[in-house]
């Protein structure tokens, strides 16, 4: 089996580099990707795969099926990119070029996703076809997944029930090491403090100052947040839908936040005590204030079964073999270039310590077992930034990629050969949930209109499920 899978997968991954290179080259921000979308789908189904396209009321979400029977593996996909993040080798911490063309760039593959959705889907069709050849029973499903970047895509997908055609789902990430692993990240709240005054020229207008609220707001939430919020990350960015300049008091100006902590808990409390000062603060300036709850995601809940599975594979798949003029590449976009690329594999999977980011899967890892494998990029790189863009343009960073796409595509037919295996999966989600208190209410929530209309999106006419109301001014 494994050897078969190597040719299936060595078939595929000439397409998959080519298609992780178009996927940068045409990058679209979450809730936009139309064009990834349809290269992606193409794909899948010139391999065999069945594909419905917007599923849970979103325009660039799919589900590709092969297969009949059981078990059923799922494969998941992402390919949004991050504004303003275009390739700029020169981006790097310590290196940032100020001005307006540096303000004006378009989004960039920042985070690799082109990558990720060429890696996975190359393991999804290597997976299909070992299990087309062999004529046994079960199924491989891809899911296209937009928006991670904006926590909106999988927490939409699984209210709607999508997830539900999977037994167990399969992911690969770039971080700082090569690894598999069973271990939690941080759950996100993501929200909008919203302020709404009299538009007109700053001269005249004094009462009832939109911006004057969001900035009294802001300047309280990062006085107050180390000794009210202690724990929490708390990451802001301001937004409105007005053109302004200086002298122009615009109708709307908005906050927009993420809130981080390894308990849901917390970051919730951090979002009840936020719309409490964002009263406050549109009191202070005669405004009015709303807060809208975008979107609230878990992190990852461990599953040690699918991690040791994942652990053996990375093993069998072996480290990338970077050449030297590569990694002295990687070295020239980092901010250390001192600092190095893992060119082997932890002993794993990683179980220890909590991960800073959070993903919209890690909700999804509550309800079926997500396994994850990352693949190394330069220590001394800074993720989300134009350099790390750069990078994952190149073959340098597939050769991470190809590793774990390999890895996954290894661990995807030991599954689809042992429905045991998926059961024991299974079994170690459902009693480390039930080791778990109730789940807060919020948990889960996604507003798809209203993420749609804060970042300038049209989802269509396409039916928007998973909506929350969401003023929390009013709902305490």
């Amino acid at each position: 089996m494994t050897r078969t899978t190597r040719r299936a997968w060595a078939e595929a991954e000439p397409r998959a580099r080519q298609v992780a290179r178009l996927l940068w080259e045409r990058p679209e921000p979450g809730l936009a990707e139309h064009y990834a979308v349809g290269l992606l789908t193409e794909w899948l189904a010139g391999q065999g795969f069945t594909v419905r396209s917007g599923v849970a009321g979103l325009p660039t979400a799919f589900v590709a099926t092969a297969g009949t029977g059981g078990p059923t593996v799922g494969v998941l996909a992402e390919y949004d990119a991050l504004p303003g993040l275009a390739a700029d080798g020169a981006a790097c911490a310590g290196a940032a070029r100020p001005g307006a063309a540096a303000r004006r760039r378009g989004p960039g593959h920042g985070c690799g996703h082109n990558l990720i959705a060429a890696a996975n889907v190359a393991a999804a069709v290597a997976a299909a076809r070992v299990l087309r050849e062999s004529g046994a029973p079960g199924q491989v499903v891809v899911f296209g997944t937009p928006a991670e970047e904006l926590f909106a895509g999988k927490l939409a997908m699984l209210r709607a029930g999508v997830f539900d055609a999977a037994e167990v789902l399969l992911t690969s990430h770039p971080d700082y090491q090569n690894a598999a692993l069973s271990r939690p990240c941080a759950a996100v709240v993501s929200a909008e403090f919203g302020f709404a005054g009299r538009p007109g020229h700053t001269g005249w207008v004094v009462d009832g100052n939109a911006l004057d609220a969001a900035e009294i707001f802001t300047a309280t939430m990062e006085r107050l947040r180390a000794h009210r919020m202690p724990g929490v990350s708390v990451e802001h960015v301001p937004v409105s839908r007005d053109q302004v300049v200086p002298n122009v008091a615009p109708g709307h100006a908005g906050i927009w936040c993420y809130l981080r902590h390894r308990e849901v808990d917390r970051a919730l409390a951090a979002l009840d005590q936020l719309a409490a000062v964002a009263g406050q603060a549109a009191a202070a300036a005669g405004a009015e204030a709303t807060v809208t709850l975008l979107a609230c995601s878990r992190g990852y809940l461990p599953n040690d079964e699918i991690g040791r599975l994942l652990g053996r594979c990375l093993r069998d798949a072996g480290p990338p073999a970077w050449t030297l003029g590569e990694l002295r590449e990687m070295a020239a976009l980092a901010a250390d270039p001192a600092a190095g690329t893992r060119a082997d594999l932890e002993l794993g999977p990683l179980t220890e310590g909590v991960d800073p980011y959070g993903q919209d899967d890690g909700e999804v890892s509550w309800t079926i077992p997500v396994g994850r494998v990352n693949w190394a990029v330069p220590a001394g790189l800074p993720l989300h930034s134009g350099a790390a863009t750069a990078l994952f343009g190149t073959d340098a960073a597939w050769r991470g990629a190809a590793m774990a796409s390999l890895a996954l595509a290894l661990a995807a037919g030991r599954l689809l050969a042992s429905p045991g295996l998926v059961a024991d999966c299974r079994a170690e989600l459902a009693a480390r949930v039930a080791a778990h208190g109730p789940v807060p209410s919020r948990v889960g929530a996604v507003d798809l209109a209203a993420l749609a209309d804060l970042v300038g999106r049209d989802l269509g006419a396409a039916r928007i499920s998973g909506s929350e109301p969401a003023d929390l001014l009013d709902a305490g």
